[in-house]
């Protein structure tokens, strides 16, 4: 059963309030679930929210991002993520 699986790896934690990222990063990442990609829109999102609120928002989330790569011990370059959400930001403006 794929649902039982998945919930053996642990549930959301609630300590994050973008609780997304650290789940899909601990279940991908850290435990190896194989994931495919779906040429499809799935779900419509909204411009705005509290995500995007502001730059200030932006830092928090980005704050959480490195917490969640430090609790679930995965290696990454910090100056090359950096760069990443800073060309994502660009997008937005």
């Amino acid at each position: 059963n794929v649902l039982k699986n998945l919930m053996s790896l642990g549930a959301s934690d609630y300590a994050y309030p973008h609780g997304d990222f650290e789940l899909m990063l601990r279940f991908l990442e850290k435990h190896g679930v194989n994931s495919k990609f779906i040429d499809k829109k799935l779900v419509k999102m909204l411009h705005g929210g509290i995500s995007n609120k502001d730059i200030y928002s932006k830092l928090l989330i980005l704050k959480e991002e490195f917490k969640a790569f430090k609790e679930n011990k995965i290696k990454f370059n910090k100056a090359h993520y950096l760069i990443n959400k800073i060309f994502k930001i660009k997008e937005f403006l």
